[in-house]
């Protein structure tokens, strides 16, 4: 019989960030159950005002979350992404951003952030 998997722990902002996402008209996907390694929390697929229609891969991240290492990481200019995620945006040759707020995720989407 095959090992059973435990669900994925969402990171805490995540549902604040697919209700601002869906907000603006995006349609989320939550995508990560922990069985593929390194894969993005949410695809994403949004118009953008001018028309074009893009697909976003989004790595959610909670700067509150396991008592701060994130911000600790981010602070020390290191990735917030474990090696496993690294590796697997450093090889995607798609769109794929990581997000840390509500205001982050709708940039993304909307073209105005650093993706």
């Amino acid at each position: 019989m095959p090992a059973r998997r435990h669900a994925k722990k969402r990171d805490g902002n995540e549902q604040d960030i697919v209700i601002g996402l869906r907000g603006i008209g995006a349609l989320v996907v939550q995508l990560n159950d922990g069985s593929a390694g390194g894969l993005p929390d949410l695809l994403v697929g949004y118009t953008r005002q001018s028309g074009e229609r893009v697909n976003l891969l989004m790595e959610v991240k909670d700067p509150a979350g396991e008592s701060g290492t994130v911000m600790r990481r981010l602070r020390d200019g290191l990735s917030p992404l474990s090696p496993v995620q690294q590796a697997w945006h450093d090889n995607w040759p798609g769109q794929v951003c990581t997000v840390t707020s509500v205001q982050e995720a709708i940039d993304a989407a909307m073209g105005g952030g650093d993706d």
